[in-house]
């Protein structure tokens, strides 16, 4: 959990503050008070001109008074005692809820849009996770706040975020988190009491990335609300299951023949018991609740399996909901067009509270009022096809009735006549394609700035992470020079492969990666990101070789790529050529100097020389980085052990097994540690556990030659046929050692 240090705030100057009109009619008890009571007869002379009397007063109340309205039934309520649930639900398309008319139960979800407020025709800024996000937090759109990609920006401290609007103004703040995209390093913590972006990965998604599951990111909203709720509160729940890769949980993996939907309808399930949270405290009418989305999914219209490459509705277009009985109307909907943006400064609306200055969105409130005939034209922009294969990036601007994308070749649409954008009518409209040319000019003139984006340069972990959610950099945006390059969509089916051939990398289907990498090689034969994977490939093929060409060409590309250095260092070193491997993993230093995995192999480096004085201070330097790595601590054992610092290295193994019971590399070190001490048989003991826990080839190795060692032949042949049957083909210098073995032992 994340805590946010206060952020001096900037003097604001004052607006005038917006009222509603609260008066209501008078009741019928109070009418009932003027009419004229049954009297007995005896009492008529007395009250006859007390009648007369109350008749004037009474038609100046009912007809020369100013007359008291109930207010008008769109309108809305401001109120600045509100609390305010703001659901975020990652990679949503605005047509794959229920409310939609779309056929998914998404029962709660329909519950928050028909008592309230929907919004039919939103458009984010930005089709990816962290640029879109910055976008809403901010209302600032993404060519102003810089953030191009999810993982390599921060936002900067001097941009003011909508929860740093509602902590000055009173309220208690909470974040709940779904996925690595949105860390707090990345700079959307601004303003937050509380950020919970620590990760419950099950294991059936741990070696694809690191993301909270709708439950359990319920389950710690939930926590937080039951310490907090009577408080004013914003809180901010970020669910992420609908994103790729689509794993829904039973029953929802069998019901929809669409996994996409299954998640859709597995979120909704905690979007509802967010609902019966707010009632069981007797908050639900007391608290402002938004439900939208950041971005859409392509599900392969246009050609687009995911999001991020294009700027179709399929993939910009998102839901919008607000609701809050008494003070959001029910049952509204609202077809004009408007922008995530506009969020912040509606929820500043609602709440009566003055909104920061350098806002570009505006209030949807006169939209829902019907005080404004209009809604708003959207600018969209991605970086993403540049910066992940070096494609143009695009650029678009939408009107209630067209879209312009600025492209290689560029594209028009009448989204009232094609809203499925199928039909490019550039060249038949060509007065309409000018008219917004000059609006996306001037969206881009008006909303520029001057100010560099804050850049993270990432750890090989931390892009290994994005990269199994399919975000990866491999382009440097310090030559942002973009005239000239390929057409995203000329080059889709490419991303699609290349996206194809990731999925069967991490699952370890090595043959059908590369066979996928080779056919659409002709394709886009420069594209750094597909001679990357050619080299993560070809590298656990044993293929080093033809691993180092595939790096260094990527690292031609970008000279900065810390990830293409790392895969020539491991190359180099399988290569046995460690100087060289050294001065490769010497410049990440330059670029991340916290790299732990650089670190690591700098180490590896220096033991492969015998330096090993050299070798623990770089393993030991990665510690101080991440003390609670049981790898970097198991290197570090091994170190010790090598340069005969028995009791230490001792100690080290100790606190490891202590620490991670099921660890079977740590069994196997114990165990030679053992054997090269002669105490054989107690090495033997801690081989056998390491075998016990994970059968691999190394194992079966190093036991045929302690088997051997005290005269267990039998063990140690039935060892070492193991070993060959499951060693790589690229061990050939151990399998030629393990045949003469054992033709010596046959003799």
């Amino acid at each position: 959990m994340a805590k946010k240090k206060k952020k001096k705030r900037r003097k604001k100057k004052t607006q005038p503050q917006m009222a509603a009109t609260k008066e209501m009619p008078a009741s019928e008890e109070q009418k009932d008070r003027g009419r004229l009571p049954q009297k007995k007869a005896k009492y008529l002379s007395f009250g006859i001109p007390v009648f007369i009397a109350l008749l004037g007063v009474l038609a100046y109340v009912f007809v020369l008074s100013p007359k008291k309205s109930s207010p008008p039934q769109n309108s809305v309520t401001r109120n600045s005692d509100l609390n305010v649930l703001f659901i975020i639900i990652d990679t949503l398309r605005s047509d794959r809820v229920g409310f939609s008319g779309y056929d998914i139960d998404t029962p709660h979800m329909d519950f928050l849009a028909a008592g309230g407020t929907r919004f039919t025709n939103t458009f984010c800024q930005y089709p990816m996770t962290l640029p879109s996000h910055v976008s809403i937090m901010t209302s600032t759109f993404p060519q102003y706040h810089g953030i191009k990609n999810n993982g390599y920006y921060v936002l900067d401290e001097s941009y003011t975020t909508l929860a740093e609007v509602l902590k000055s103004s009173g309220y208690t703040t909470s974040a709940f988190i779904g996925a690595v995209v949105l860390e707090s390093k990345f700079g959307l913590a601004q303003g937050f009491d509380t950020y919970e972006d620590t990760f419950k990965t099950p294991d059936f998604l741990k070696a694809l990335e690191a993301q909270n599951l709708a439950e359990d990111v319920y389950a710690s909203a939930r926590s937080w609300f039951e310490t907090n709720y009577q408080n004013k509160f914003f809180m901010w729940v970020h669910f992420y299951d609908p994103h790729a890769p689509y794993t829904p949980p039973p029953p929802y993996d069998q019901k929809y023949t669409n996994p996409y939907d299954g998640e859709v309808a597995y979120t909704d399930v905690y979007v509802g018991k967010l609902i019966e949270m707010l009632k069981e405290k007797g908050l639900l009418q007391k608290t402002l609740v938004i439900l939208t989305s950041d971005h859409g999914e392509g599900l392969e219209e246009h050609n687009e399996v995911t999001h991020g490459v294009f700027l179709y509705d399929t993939t910009v277009q998102v839901p919008l909901v607000f609701y809050c009985p008494g003070v959001v109307p029910s049952e509204r909907t609202i077809d004009k067009q408007v922008r995530t943006v506009d969020l912040m400064p509606t929820i500043c609306d609602i709440l009566d509270i003055r909104p920061p200055e350098a806002l570009h969105g505006s209030s949807l409130v006169p939209l829902i009022e019907k005080d404004s005939p209009e809604g708003f034209d959207s600018y969209a922009e991605t970086y993403f096809p540049f910066l992940s294969n070096g494609w143009a990036p695009l650029k678009s601007v939408r009107t209630q009735e067209y879209k312009y994308i600025a492209a290689p070749k560029p594209e028009l649409y009448d989204l009232l006549q094609d809203p499925k954008e199928s039909k490019n009518i550039l060249d038949g409209k060509p007065g309409v394609a000018r008219e917004l040319i000059a609006k996306l000019q001037k969206f881009e003139k008006q909303y520029a700035s001057q100010k560099e984006p804050n850049r993270k340069t990432l750890s090989h972990e931390e892009s290994e992470k994005l990269r199994s959610l399919g975000y990866v950099e491999f382009v440097s945006e310090g030559a942002l020079e973009t005239s000239g390059l390929p057409d995203p969509k000329d080059k889709i089916e490419v991303f699609n492969q290349i996206q194809k051939a990731y999925d069967h990398f991490w699952k370890g289907r090595v043959a059908e990666a590369q066979k996928i990498l080779e056919d659409v090689a002709p394709l886009d034969p420069e594209n750094p990101g597909l001679h990357y994977l050619r080299g993560r490939l070809f590298f656990m093929k044993g293929q080093f070789a033809d691993a180092l060409n595939e790096s260094v060409k990527v690292f031609q590309r970008n000279n900065k790529h810390t990830d293409a250095l790392l895969l020539m260092g491991l190359c180099y070193l399988n290569l046995n050529k460690p100087h060289e491997a050294i001065k490769e993993l010497a410049k990440i230093a330059q670029i991340v100097p916290e790299d732990t995995e650089s670190l690591s192999l700098m180490s590896m480096a220096y033991r492969d020389l015998e330096d090993f004085a050299s070798a623990k201070d770089y393993i030991e330097k990665a510690l101080t980085i991440d003390p609670g790595n049981l790898k970097l601590r198991l290197q570090l054992a091994e170190t010790l052990d090598l340069m005969n610092e028995d009791e230490s290295a001792l100690r080290e193994y100790e606190y490891l097994l202590e620490k991670d019971l099921q660890n079977p590399r740590a069994y196997s070190s114990i165990g030679i540690f053992y054997m090269n001490r002669g105490q054989e048989e107690k090495g033997i003991a801690f081989l056998e556990e390491s075998l016990r826990l994970s059968p691999i080839p190394d194992i079966y190795y190093y036991l045929g030659f302690a088997y051997r060692k005290v005269g267990r032949n039998r063990e140690a042949i039935a060892s070492f046929r193991k070993f060959l049957e499951l060693a790589p083909r690229f061990d050939e210098q151990r399998k030629k050692l393990v045949h003469d073995v054992l033709a010596a032992m046959k003799e």
